[in-house]
C-alpha cells in the first residue's frame, strides 16, 4: 500500500512492482512518523497496520512459528532457502538457490537507510516485525542471498523494509496421525 513512510527502491515505480514497498516501522504500523521515535506502547487503543483488511503485520512469535515449522518440515538445506524465491537472488556458489518450498516467495527487496540511501537490492530482503526493541527501535527478520537461514535482529525505526502480511484468521495445523506402533517379535526358546 502506498501510505506515508513507504517507498519504492530507488524511487521507481517497477521496483514495487516486483519487489514490494519498502516501510519504516511507523509506516509499516500506518501510525505518525512520531513513534519511529518513541514506543507505541502507551497508546490506548488499538490501531491498524498497512496490511489489508483482515490482516496483519506479523509479531516476533508469529516469525518463530513460521522459523519453527518451515524447519520441521521442509527439506534440509536451511529455512531460509526454503522461503526464498528461487529467481532475482545474487549468487552465491557455497550457499544453495532459494526452492520457494512453502509457497512464500521471498524476493530480494533490499533497504532504505534513514539518510535516503538505498542497498542491497537482490542481495537481502528485511520484514518488519510488529514486536518493538525499545523507542527507537524494532525487530525485523533478514534473509540473505549467502546464508540458508532466517534472523531475527533489530535497527533504527527509520529504516525502510518489506512488510509480510499474516490472516488474522488462525487456521489450526492439522499434523497427520502418528504411525502405529512397532510390533517387535519376541523370540521364545523352547526346550
Amino acid at each position: 500500500t502506498d501510505i506515508g513512510g513507504s517507498y519504492c527502491y530507488d524511487k521507481r515505480e517497477s521496483n514495487c512492482d516486483k519487489r514490494g514497498r519498502l516501510y519504516t516501522w511507523a509506516g509499516a504500523m500506518k501510525l505518525s512518523d512520531y513513534y519511529n521515535r518513541f514506543s507505541k506502547k502507551k497508546m490506548k487503543q488499538r490501531v491498524h497496520d498497512a496490511c489489508p483488511n483482515g490482516w496483519h503485520v506479523p509479531n516476533n512469535r508469529e516469525w518463530q512459528k513460521l522459523r519453527y515449522y518451515v524447519g520441521k518440515k521442509g527439506k534440509k538445506n536451511g529455512v531460509g532457502t526454503k522461503l526464498k524465491s528461487p529467481e532475482i537472488w545474487d549468487i552465491d556458489r557455497r550457499t544453495p538457490a532459494g526452492t520457494d518450498e512453502f509457497g512464500f516467495n521471498a524476493v530480494p527487496g533490499g533497504e532504505r537507510h534513514f539518510t535516503g540511501d538505498y542497498m542491497d537490492m537482490n542481495s537481502s530482503v528485511q520484514y518488519w516485525s510488529a514486536s518493538e526493541y525499545d523507542d527507537g527501535g524494532a525487530y525485523f527478520w533478514r534473509m540473505t542471498y549467502d546464508s540458508k537461514n532466517i534472523e531475527r535482529d533489530y535497527d533504527s525505526k527509520d529504516f525502510a523494509f518489506s512488510v509480510r502480511c499474516v490472516s488474522d484468521s488462525l487456521y489450526p495445523i492439522k499434523e497427520p496421525p502418528p504411525p502405529p506402533p512397532r510390533i517387535i517379535p519376541q523370540i521364545v526358546k523352547v526346550q
